[in-house]
């Protein structure tokens, strides 16, 4: 595989990729937030293993949509892969986070259910973890497994501390984003604010949204730092283009 692709110039290189990594990446998860809040109770409904692989996989296909011209090679093989990647991250994101949830939520008198805002801290780490590794294989195809694992840790702790404030933000952000999306008809349908409080989905509503924003940023800054270790040692960024 190849790295980033880095034949033009260093600063038509280093202006482009700044472009995209503060508008094109966060669009992405933008359109992919929306659109996972827009349909995700009923494609989970229907078979909640291969919804919760969907969405990621949709979150996986923009973000690698915006760094299309960044491919100099096999850009369909990798988008592929890193769609399957994203898909089994937030398969395994959900999955860790319902075993938190079922092991720690809590039952206070009136028996809502309350999920502590920490308990998404390890769904977002790992979720991040799955994606980052990737991403990272891709960006230093001559660096060895251990160092890259070593280097995505980093970001998957801010993956989960992106869930935990996401989480947190759900009566606030979360209320927000319903009402906003209920005037457009992309709310759960006929399902009332208050209803959607008792039943989490403010919560998630913040979290598919500014988690999935959050982490296209975080991407987009390993892209960059790539890119400029790339210009900034050629002889490196060369090896890194030639391998395989």
């Amino acid at each position: 595989m190849t790295g980033l692709a880095t034949s033009k110039s260093p600063d038509a290189n280093r202006q482009k990729i700044g472009i995209w990594w503060l508008v094109g990446l966060p669009l992405a998860g933008l359109v992919s937030g929306l659109l996972t809040v827009s349909y995700d109770e009923s494609i989970t409904r229907l078979n909640p293993v291969a919804g919760y692989f969907f969405v990621g996989a949709q979150f996986g296909a923009l973000v690698w949509l915006a760094l299309w011209e960044f491919w100099e090679q096999s850009a369909i093989r990798k988008g592929a892969f890193f769609a399957g990647a994203s898909g089994i991250a937030s398969l395994v994101g959900h999955i860790l986070g319902m075993l938190c949830g079922v092991f720690f939520a809590s039952y206070p008198i009136g028996g809502r259910l309350e999920v502590h805002s920490i308990l998404l801290f390890p769904a977002g780490f790992v979720g991040a973890f799955v994606l980052f590794s990737t991403v990272l294989f891709f960006l230093f195809p001559t660096m060895k497994a251990r160092r890259v694992f070593l280097k995505a840790i980093p970001w998957s702790a801010a993956g989960g501390l992106l869930a935990v404030i996401a989480w947190t933000l759900g009566p606030s952000l979360g209320r927000f984003l319903w009402f906003t999306l209920n005037q457009w008809h992309m709310a759960q349908s006929g399902q009332a604010v208050e209803r959607a409080q008792i039943d989490l989905a403010l919560q998630f509503y913040s979290l598919y949204i500014l988690w999935q924003i959050g982490i296209a940023v975080l991407l987009g800054s390993a892209c960059w730092e790539q890119a400029r270790g790339s210009l900034q040692n050629p002889i490196e960024g060369t090896a890194s283009q030639a391998a395989v």
